[in-house]
């Protein structure tokens, strides 16, 4: 995911207007973070498979 926002993007209500993208994310992610890109910054997540 990203986008061309600064800051640092945090889980979010699912019914507000930020971090919405993060939840789906979140839930199954083992790790995630931030990376910068120009403009903004891209959000990588990775999973640990048995």
């Amino acid at each position: 995911m990203h986008d061309s926002g600064d800051g640092r993007p945090c889980v979010g209500d699912p019914d507000g207007e930020s971090g919405r993208g993060l939840s789906p994310a979140d839930a199954p992610a083992d790790a995630w973070g931030v990376g910068r890109r120009d403009p903004g910054k891209a959000v990588w997540c990775a999973f640990t498979w048995p």
